[in-house]
């Protein structure tokens, strides 16, 4: 008899626990509610696709897509997981209750401490994350040195960067090949831009696919793509193109907003390894 009371206690927990884990959330509104994506994410069932040693702890979430999650599991690789087989709504769940804590959207908190660019003193120096905290959206261009060497191709870059820093976005360059970064320390290049040694870790995390030309990736501030296009560099040069996709651009930011954190700036160590040097300068 008190096996069966025991039995019919933890039926009541776990009915009371389904109940108060899910009013109205879906894993397919969570997909498209950024905001409500965890930092952190665990899979929870067996995943044939990934080491079962990224099974055991928690990964970042980079981002949901197409419905699955994209997890970096640090040395265990960045693999897909269908979100039915990970913790994503229950974790949902305790952010939309207030139950989870965090000071910085996802994407702001996966790349701190990794961006450059020049400071007050024309010199290159970390970008402080405190600055980048109220980050709604990023547009992420993906580039090889040819996108500096050739004056068409720059101007054409440079001035989307500019729209998308006026549309109130945080506009960064990631270089694709070393000779990048030392033709952008040459030309004193005033851009914001992922740290060399960054470079290639990121470009393989967040999975935006570059491809051949120039690859801009839209994002906003958790990891969730808004829009994506690989350009050819004869793209750069059709001027129709480039302002369709510039205003697309445009009418994206002006119509996405995300709910941010409260950053709390005291008592944060955020120190980088990389303040002082630019590789290449």
């Amino acid at each position: 008899m008190n096996y069966f009371r025991s039995f019919l206690s933890i039926l009541s927990l776990c009915a009371t626990a389904i109940a108060s884990a899910s009013p109205g959330l879906t894993l397919e509104a969570v997909a498209e509610r950024s905001s409500l994506w965890p930092f952190y994410i665990s899979v929870v069932d067996d995943v044939d696709s990934i080491p079962a040693s990224a099974r055991k702890f928690p990964g970042v979430l980079i981002r949901i897509e197409d419905d699955k999650a994209l997890i970096d599991f640090g040395r265990d690789g960045v693999h897909a997981v269908d979100i039915a087989a990970t913790n994503l709504l229950e974790a949902s769940v305790r952010i939309q209750n207030g139950e989870t804590e965090a000071d910085l959207a996802n994407f702001t908190r996966y790349t701190t401490n990794i961006f450059f660019g020049k400071n007050s003193n024309d010199a290159y120096a970390p970008i402080p994350v405190d600055t980048l905290a109220t980050t709604e959206r990023y547009l992420i261009v993906y580039a090889n040195a040819r996108l500096l060497e050739e004056g068409a191709f720059f101007d054409t870059i440079d001035a989307l960067l500019k729209e998308s820093d006026a549309a109130g976005n945080t506009s960064v360059v990631l270089g694709l090949e070393p000779n990048f970064y030392k033709t952008a320390a040459s030309m004193r290049i005033d851009w914001m831009m992922v740290q060399p040694h960054s470079s290639i870790a990121y470009r393989d995390a967040l999975m935006h696919q570059p491809g051949e030309g120039v690859t801009i990736a839209l994002i906003d501030a958790y990891g969730k793509v808004l829009r994506r296009e690989v350009f050819s560099y004869d793209d750069l040069l059709d001027r129709a193109l480039m302002d369709d996709f510039r205003d697309t651009m445009v009418s994206l930011s002006e119509n996405t907003s995300v709910k941010l954190p409260q950053f709390q700036a005291e008592g944060r160590n955020d120190t980088s390894p990389f303040i002082g040097t630019v590789p290449y300068e």
